[in-house]
């Protein structure tokens, strides 16, 4: 039996890949919608370890917006989702604020779990005005209705190749803070082609890529480009929707990874090893703050010391052994085995990290669950 309080999905990257780009090939098919609706929502029911399923739309400046709705009350109300249009810059006035959200159930996509949570899936959203028809300010349903009417009267398919480049500077939020700094700093110099292994434009690309390949974009080649810090990762063309969705999320992706490598300034990532019963019996999340002890055993007196390392640490990832997971495994081994937590990365200051080096080679650590900053003085 699990001993995890959450059994989430979190599925490894081969198998995402395998399941997003099946349904690419349902919707290069033209497969029926009603048949991709009974499957999806078949799917949702099966799947006790979903908890919440996040539908995306746009606004008439492209900025994406996302809700997340509880699965099962997704499931009973899907065709009935309401939200307040006011909120959502070139939408309804506050005195018109409801809107409705449709389901468009091909362009659903399984997503990394360290990227995206645990246990969510994602859909892109059609928004419906009060009277039932397609709102007009939904830009994504106009190229939605324009490319299905193109199809019906001359049958065409359009399709669409994306070119995306962007830019990688150093710490989270870099564009907030350009007033007050006045620059961006980079994270690379070295122009086109050319970037080190490991170096974090590098790392940035492949971590960017990996993600991608997992949701189904076929990717073709990744890059530096010419300008310092500068990046191009290029994947295939598709449906013209399709390719406009996956803009969308190829902008997600690079800020969710980029965030995730934004370290604070001063502060690196340091990993530790851990089992269950010396890191919180592996309930550990990224993002919870942490204190480290160290065991030191004096062999010659036959005693043991117990000392603090680290009075306050963040999470900045966890590592957890798939060794014991395969296809063949029951829901009850797979929850188990993705319980079992192997190591813990640390996002502590290079002092602290030397100590943490010294503490490791000297003795056994153990990692203790503290409650958020926020709390923890009341």
């Amino acid at each position: 039996m699990s001993t995890e309080l959450r059994n989430f999905l979190s599925l490894p990257y081969d198998e995402l890949e395998d399941l997003n780009l099946k349904a690419k090939e349902q919707r290069q098919n033209r497969t029926p919608v009603h048949k991709i609706q009974e499957e999806r929502l078949k799917y949702l029911t099966n799947e006790k370890r979903i908890k919440a399923v996040t539908v995306l739309f746009s606004d008439l400046e492209g900025r994406l917006h996302m809700l997340d709705y509880d699965k099962k009350f997704l499931l009973k109300s899907w065709d009935n989702l309401t939200f307040d249009g006011s909120s959502i810059r070139g939408f309804t006035a506050q005195r018109e604020s409801d809107l409705r959200l449709g389901i468009d159930w091909g362009s659903f996509y399984w997503a990394p779990a360290d990227y995206f949570g645990n246990g969510k899936v994602l859909v892109f959203g059609e928004v419906i005005d009060k009277d039932g028809s397609p709102y007009s300010a939904d830009i994504r349903g106009v190229l939605k209705g324009y490319a299905e009417s193109l199809h019906k009267k001359e049958g065409y398919t359009l399709n669409a190749a994306n070119e995306i480049e962007g830019f990688l500077f150093k710490s989270p939020d870099a564009e907030r803070h350009y007033n007050e700094n006045g620059k961006f700093e980079y994270v690379n110099t070295g122009g086109y082609y050319h970037s080190l292994p490991g170096d974090p434009l590098r790392t940035f690309i492949d971590t960017t890529a990996e993600v991608q390949r997992a949701m189904g974009f076929q990717n073709e080649k990744d890059h530096p480009e010419v300008a310092p810090s500068q990046f191009e990762i290029n994947y295939s063309y598709s449906e013209v929707v399709n390719a406009a969705d996956q803009i969308q999320l190829y902008k997600l992706i690079c800020r969710q990874v980029a965030n995730k490598m934004g370290l604070s300034a001063g502060q690196v990532a340091m990993t530790i090893p851990a089992r269950p019963d010396s890191a919180v019996d592996g309930r550990l999340r990224p993002g919870d703050t942490v204190q480290v002890l160290v065991t030191v055993v004096d062999k010659t007196r036959n005693e043991a010391h117990t000392r603090q390392i680290l009075d306050r640490a963040q999470v900045f990832e966890v590592g957890r052994d798939q060794s014991f997971g395969s296809s063949g495994t029951t829901a009850e081994t797979d929850g188990l085995a993705r319980g079992s937590i192997a190591s813990v990365t640390l996002a502590i200051s290079a002092d602290q990290a030397r100590q943490l080096a010294e503490a490791r080679r000297t003795g056994e650590l153990d990692v203790l669950l503290l409650p958020p900053p926020e709390v923890a003085h009341p």
